[in-house]
């Protein structure tokens, strides 16, 4: 067991000793009424950044660079203008869209709505005295988790609250790097499950304004969301210049840096590290991916329908090289 500055880690050698750390009854879990979110690395060293904040990030418009943009004002028109598109061309297929209201498309969705200008344009008064808000607002979190679920960059970060579902997307990516994928430079050495307390993420709740927001979406009309027990986890820093850097620090940072107030602040002290990291040897990834099948928790019950189906008969394939 190793600590850092942001979170305990916890190394294991065998995925039996990992599968069975991850189990409710494990002492990890069992200190007090205490809840925990759980999200799957294929290769330890991943920080936890949001899609909308790599490197890679594509928006899809023209316009904004490739990766993080130049400043907070141009990043949150990148991601307005993504999930813009995405809502516009959920509409014309007939598709539900959540929280979906005319004051929501005149203010969200038409190109004319103040919130898709540069906030210096809003500053000169042609618009009124409009009052900016906070971005992204809590009216748009189920459309953005919609987005993110479906591989669109977001700031959102993606968690579940099955520990299983986390080793399997954990041992899956890893399988994927090194049997699947392996002309890689440096394939990764281990995977890793990070596990978030969800007292401190509901400690902010009490707060004015929550830098950090524990977020659920409608899972009705998502048959994956569902199976996968997903939900998402989004940072929104208290003070924003418009003109300076994006901050991106990773999710761990974040966590380690809040400060809860009054008796959160002891509730959260008693059940120890905010975050963990369970870490396991990669070369144990289809050992792992064979015991979460047998456990119940393969591509088709996380994948509903056949393409997930077809996805565990690839990884049987794999497993069976055992």
């Amino acid at each position: 067991m190793e600590e850092s500055k942001t979170h305990e880690r916890i190394d294991f050698s065998t995925a039996e000793e990992f599968l069975q750390a991850l189990s409710p009854a494990h002492s990890l879990w069992s200190s007090g009424p205490f809840e925990y979110i759980f999200r799957g690395h294929g290769d330890e060293n991943w920080s936890l950044i949001p899609s909308a904040f790599r490197s890679n990030a594509n928006f899809l418009v023209p316009n904004f660079v490739i990766g993080v943009q130049k400043d907070n004002d141009t990043q949150r028109r990148a991601e307005l203008r993504v999930l813009n598109e995405f809502f516009r061309l959920a509409d014309q297929q007939g598709l539900p869209i959540p929280e979906d209201t005319i004051l929501m498309r005149k203010l969200w969705y038409s190109i004319f709505s103040p919130e898709t200008m540069p906030r210096s344009l809003l500053k000169t008064g042609v618009f009124g005295d409009y009052h900016v808000q906070r971005w992204p607002p809590p009216e748009l979190w189920s459309l953005i988790g919609l987005a993110q679920h479906h591989g669109l960059p977001t700031r959102f970060l993606d968690w579940s609250r099955n520990p299983l579902v986390a080793a399997y997307f954990a041992s899956k990516d890893a399988v994927e790097k090194t049997t699947l994928i392996p002309d890689q430079t440096k394939p990764p050495e281990t995977l890793g499950v990070w596990v978030c307390s969800s007292t401190i993420l509901d400690s902010e709740n009490i707060t004015p304004e929550p830098e950090v927001a524990l977020v659920t979406v409608p899972s009705a009309w998502n048959a994956n969301l569902h199976a996968q027990q997903g939900l998402f986890t989004l940072y929104i820093p208290r003070a924003m210049d418009n003109d300076a850097p994006v901050d991106t620090k990773s999710f761990d940072r974040v966590i380690f840096d809040l400060k809860p107030i009054g008796m959160t602040d002891y509730l959260v002290s008693l059940q120890g590290p905010r975050m963990r990291l369970l870490t396991l040897p990669v070369n144990q990834s289809i050992r792992l991916l064979d015991l979460l099948s047998k456990s119940g928790v393969s591509a088709a019950t996380l994948f509903p329908g056949f393409g997930g189906v077809a996805q565990a008969v690839r990884e049987k394939h794999i497993r069976t090289r055992l």
